[in-house]
Formats: structure tokens, C-alpha cells, sequence
């Protein structure tokens, strides 16, 4: 009933609506998922929705000038505006302040940068916020049909609703050329969009049975201006926020790029988690260990595949990670020798921030050491007297899925 009571302003049956789309790609990782390489601007009149725009992260880049600025969330900006977003003269962003505005996973604060980023790069203002990923590009093909793209003239592709992620994500980097892989993430995207928008867009049945389970994993989230609206995504669960722990323990691993290579779709990542949990107290003491392996390739891509810009080997994996946790972190090991750590908080969790740097083939884990208090309720409302124990985890929405190994048992 909400859903039907706001349908009709959302798709501008009440005045005219524009929304942002980012098309971000987790070969190279950002906190949302993936780095945005092109974006879209979608117009509702009156029930029609129509492309108005249509292009890249380096048109954005390059339409604003050394004036523009900020005013992200305070926890937003304490961890991440200093990737280019407000740390030039004054406060101001970097050159490309689009190439890093994907680096926080709590997509609501992240919309709002991008709605402010947007009107200063030569946008209009937007009245809400898309992001979707090659595979929910994957899904929408299989609503249009087969689609093809030419390849710098030579050949054509075609790409279904089983192949287009592994071609986004893998094949077109066999591509030398980088202006023609740029232009054929561009042409994929473009056509997809194009062929939703002229019908082939399913019943709300079908629609919700393909994309709800990519809503889940992160790979389509959005928000709206609106507070009502955005209430809406938030009951629907796509509106891409952090997990609410509320007294729960919790963790979320979560990496960014920092090499400005497509390695992460190599990247394997396992979480370890054991705690022990006092029921009477709620004290828990637990450690979360992190395994990462780089298995990306040293030869046979591009150099702007497997190479960086700062100087590491060839296939190596640098990567700034950020690990959220609903307890304090006390301490963080890296394969067993104390490492420094950047505390911080955001969205109600606490994070701990560090680089790690994965040379080709190798494999490390991080440990990061966890104590502090849950809630306890009132014991006439318990069963037995005895507090439940929860566990929220949230998941980075990348290529390879996170391993789970966890265990709780009781203190005592």
C-alpha cells in the first residue's frame, strides 16, 4: 500500500523526475562494490522514463573546476574525504572526485555526496540515486534478449543473461586497447538501459524474482530525496545502507582498491570469526581473522589491468581495508605481528582501517581482536533468565563471495 501511494510521484506523475544511475564494476573495488565507470540520467513525465543522459566517470571528472565542495555526513568525511573528495586547498575536491565517490559501502550518505557532486560537474539537480553492477546488467539482459556489440569493427560479441558479467568482468580486458574497453562497458550498459526503457521491462512478479536476490548481496541499491520514499527502499531493503546491528555483535569486511588496477576480480577473501559470549554480562571477546589471496595474473592483460600507479610489482594487489565492527577492536595482527590501525565510526559501527599489499600469488590474514558489552534486557522478559546471543554480517558485493567459518560459544 505505501509502494502504491508513492508510485505515482516516483515516476513523475506529480511533477517531472530526474535519477542518477552509477554502473560500477567490482573488478576494481571500491566500498560500494565497484569502481562507477559510466553513469545515466533517467527522466520520469507523467509514468514515461526516458535516458536524458548517458556518459563516463571522466566527464565528470573533467566538467567541474577547482571550486567545487562538499558538505558530506561528518562520519562520511572522517573516513573517506580525504580520497580526493574534500581534501584539496580550502576543502575543495581532488581533479577526480568521481573516481573515488564509490569508496564507502553505506550507500545513503554516498547518494547524497553524489546528488551535490553531481550539480556541481555540470548535472541537474537529481531527485534520487541509483548503482547497479555488471550482474544485475546481467539479469536485465536476460529481459531484453541477447544483445550485440561490435569490437573496434573487427568482431562482434553477443552477450546473454549468462555471460555478460564474466564478459564485463573478465573478457574485454583481453582487449589491448583501452579507449575501445571503455567504449564497450559504455555501449553494453547504454544498450541495456535503452532496450528497458523502449518495454522490455518485465512484470513486477518476474522483476522482483530476478533482482530481489542482487538487492540482497548490495549490487542494486538506491535512494530517494524524498523521506517517504526512502523509507520505502529502506522496508524494501534496497536502499544500500550498512547492516543495522541494534545490540547485536557484528562485523563487515570491506576493501578499496588503492593500486587503480582490475585485480579484485581475483581476489579471494575468508573470514574466521570465533567469540566467546557471557550471557549474565554480554561481555564478548572474539577475533576476527581475515584471509585474503591474490590470484590475479602477472602477464597476458594490459598494463591498466595488472599493473599501478605506485610503483608495486606486476599482479600486485594493494588494497585499503576497512573492517566494521559492532565491538571495539583492541589490537590487529598481521600473519601474527602487531600492525597499526586508523580507528574510526560510521553508521553506528566502529572501523579499523589499514593497507595491505598482496603480492602475486601470495595470501596474508588479518586478525583483528574484538571486546566490549551487548545489551543485556531485562531478565522477566528472558527465557531461563539467559540474554540470546545475535550475529549480524554484513558482505562486500564483490567478484569472488567471502568464505564464513564462525563459532560462538558460551565463556563459561
Amino acid at each position: 500500500m505505501q509502494a502504491l501511494q508513492l508510485a505515482s510521484g516516483m515516476l513523475g506523475g506529480e511533477g517531472r523526475r530526474h535519477y542518477f544511475v552509477a554502473f560500477t564494476t567490482p573488478a576494481e573495488a571500491r566500498g560500494l562494490g565497484g569502481f562507477m565507470g559510466n553513469y545515466a540520467v533517467l527522466t520520469a513525465d507523467d509514468g514515461a522514463l526516458s535516458m536524458s543522459e548517458f556518459g563516463r566517470t571522466s566527464d565528470l571528472n573533467n566538467a567541474g573546476d577547482s571550486t567545487r565542495r562538499l558538505d558530506p555526513p561528518a562520519e562520511w568525511d572522517a573516513l573517506w574525504g580525504r580520497f580526493g573528495l574534500t581534501n584539496g586547498p580550502g576543502g575543495t575536491t581532488g581533479d577526480v572526485p568521481w573516481s573515488n565517490v564509490t569508496v564507502s559501502p553505506h550507500f545513503p550518505s554516498t547518494a547524497v555526496v553524489i546528488t551535490d557532486l553531481f550539480a556541481q560537474s555540470g548535472g541537474r539537480p537529481v531527485d534520487g540515486v541509483f548503482s547497479i553492477d555488471p550482474y544485475v546488467l546481467q539479469a536485465m539482459v536476460g529481459f531484453t534478449g541477447p544483445i550485440t556489440i561490435d569490437i573496434d569493427g573487427q568482431e562482434t560479441t553477443t552477450l546473454t543473461d549468462k555471460n555478460t558479467a564474466e564478459f564485463l568482468l573478465f573478457d574485454q580486458y583481453l582487449i589491448e586497447d583501452a579507449e575501445t574497453r571503455t567504449d564497450l562497458l559504455e555501449t553494453v550498459a547504454e544498450q541495456v538501459l535503452g532496450a528497458l526503457l523502449d518495454g522490455a521491462l518485465p512484470g513486477p512478479t518476474v522483476l522482483a524474482d530476478q533482482l530481489v536476490p542482487l538487492t540482497d548481496e548490495g549490487r542494486l541499491v538506491g535512494w530517494m530525496d524524498d523521506t517517504d520514499e526512502q523509507a520505502l527502499f529502506g522496508r524494501l531493503g534496497v536502499s544500500g545502507g550498512l547492516p543495522e546491528h541494534e545490540g547485536a555483535d557484528g562485523f563487515q569486511l570491506v576493501v578499496n582498491n588503492a593500486g587503480a588496477n582490475k585485480l579484485d576480480a581475483y581476489l579471494e577473501r575468508s573470514i574466521r570469526y570465533r567469540a566467546e559470549f557471557e550471557p549474565e554480562t554480554g561481555v564478548v571477546i572474539g577475533t576476527v581473522d581475515a584471509t585474503f589471496t591474490n590470484n590475479g595474473p602477472t602477464s597476458g592483460l594490459p598494463s591498466g589491468v595488472i599493473d599501478n600507479y605506485v610503483g608495486d610489482p606486476v599482479g600486485t594487489n594493494r588494497t585499503l581495508v576497512t573492517m566494521y565492527t559492532a565491538l571495539p577492536v583492541t589490537g590487529v595482527t598481521l600473519d601474527g605481528e602487531v600492525v597499526r590501525f586508523e580507528p574510526g565510526t560510521e553508521s553506528g559501527w566502529n572501523t579499523s582501517t589499514l593497507y595491505l599489499v598482496l603480492p602475486p600469488g601470495g595470501s596474508q590474514t588479518l586478525s583483528f581482536t574484538v571486546a566490549g558489552s551487548l545489551p543485556v534486557p531485562n531478565p522477566a522478559e528472558l527465557a531461563d533468565g539467559v540474554a540470546p546471543y545475535q550475529l549480524v554480517v554484513g558482505t562486500q558485493p564483490l567478484v569472488e563471495p567471502v568464505e564464513y567459518d564462525l563459532e560462538v560459544a558460551d565463556a563459561d
